[in-house]
């Protein structure tokens, strides 16, 4: 008989950070130094554990079941939305992912990540944003029909806010979305977040809709998926966050990032997931990137 299939490989993180490097030249090679050790941007820290003084970082992450290495690139900013949606496609059929806009040394850059060996390719909906809870809902189940996973709910350029949708080339997955009540207790709302876990959801992002703030959170319908969620003390310096955020991604753990609580506390968010496969909702990622 022919041999079973090994089992797949247990999906564990692992988390570097660097100086902030300036100017954008300098990020920009630093971008492509992390990327080529198969380490993908997760945005910029700050610690205030020696305040005055402010440590400004950039994290990293790398998926140890899945290693790949990773090319940036950087874009001006586009004046309006009709110019950014011009850009985010262009890149994107060159299998570009938009990361974020990014302000380096006083200039701002928006930022694209490739993954070197994959073929994918990347389209996009920009769309007007909805103040209405249920108006956004309605759309964002919308394009989740047609495998369009959002981004952000509001992304205000040019004078006009626009919502910001993205599929990946080759992707089966599909999106639904929910939005979650804001508890008024620290302790109802992880209730509330592993609730929503529990059915397959994952936190996107808290959002200020006309009701007030929601909890934005997504499910990818193609993948059998559960969450669990929970909070730590924050790190105080970039050496704890790293610590940290390594002990939990040896256990399979991704980082979130700091939130904060209901009472004003702030925790850093982490997550565990069963049954997720290779879907964007089961990896540490960056606000607006893959």
């Amino acid at each position: 008989p022919a041999p079973e299939p090994p089992p797949p490989a247990a999906r564990t993180f692992l988390y570097e950070t660097l100086p902030a490097a300036g100017p954008t030249s300098a990020f920009l090679a630093q971008l492509n130094a992390q990327g080529a050790r198969g380490l993908r941007l997760l945005g910029g820290l700050a610690f205030t554990q020696n305040a005055p003084s402010i440590e400004l970082v950039e994290a990293y992450v790398r998926d140890t079941a899945a290693p790949a290495t990773y090319t940036y690139e950087r874009q001006a900013p586009p004046a309006d939305a009709t110019a950014l949606a011009a850009q985010l496609e262009a890149q994107g059929a060159r299998g570009f992912a938009w990361v974020g806009a990014y302000s380096v040394g006083g200039e701002t850059s928006f930022i694209y990540q490739k993954q070197d060996a994959s073929t994918t390719t990347f389209s996009y909906r920009l769309l007007p944003a909805q103040a209405g809870g249920a108006d956004y809902l309605a759309q964002a189940n919308a394009q989740g029909a047609e495998g369009f996973l959002g981004f952000t709910p509001s992304y205000l350029i040019g004078g006009a806010a626009v919502a910001i949708y993205g599929k990946a080339s080759g992707s089966s997955a599909t999106f639904a979305y929910e939005l979650l009540e804001s508890p008024a207790a620290d302790d109802a709302f992880m209730a509330a977040l592993n609730g929503a876990g529990a059915r397959g959801f994952r936190l996107r992002t808290p959002y200020f809709f006309t009701e007030g703030i929601r909890l934005v959170v997504a499910r990818d319908l193609s993948q059998p998926t559960t969450f669990s969620f929970f909070g730590l003390a924050p790190a105080g310096s970039a050496a704890a966050f790293v610590a940290q955020a390594n002990a939990e991604g040896a256990k399979g753990n991704g980082y979130m990032g700091d939130y904060a609580l209901p009472s004003g506390a702030i925790s850093t968010l982490y997550f565990d997931e069963t049954g997720c496969g290779d879907s964007v909702l089961c990896r540490p990622n960056s606000f607006l990137g893959w």
